[in-house]
């Protein structure tokens, strides 16, 4: 997978806008799916940012986000528990559910074919 982002130009229309957006959301998802910890059974979103830091090109905001937009739509969950995190302040802790498993298996692999090719 490359790193190009997708842009539009100030003057295209605003379908252009809307595609670059989708297509950058996609790929940021097919990252994100790569990352290990969240095949863990619980997990904070410092070890998610610390593996897309090293692993990917996703900032830890956008892997934030990205938890933030799959909560939202039903593939994250918060847990009621909260963990220490390295720098020693305590963060929700967060699992896939089962829709977020599927998604998961699904985009990665949408990843694996792509990289075969």
């Amino acid at each position: 997978m490359t790193a190009i982002t997708a842009r539009a130009r100030l003057t295209d229309p605003q379908t252009s806008w809307d595609a670059a957006l989708a297509v950058n959301a996609t790929k940021s998802w097919l990252q994100f799916a790569t990352l290990k910890v969240i095949e863990k059974a619980e997990w904070i979103s410092e070890e998610l940012t610390e593996e897309a830091f090293f692993t990917t090109t996703l900032t830890p905001s956008r892997v934030r986000t990205i938890v933030s937009d799959w909560r939202k739509e039903g593939y994250v969950e918060a847990l009621p528990k909260r963990a220490k995190t390295s720098t020693g302040r305590t963060a929700q802790l967060h699992q896939l559910t089962p829709k977020g498993r599927e998604l998961v298996a699904v985009l990665r692999e949408i990843n694996r074919k792509a990289n075969q090719q």
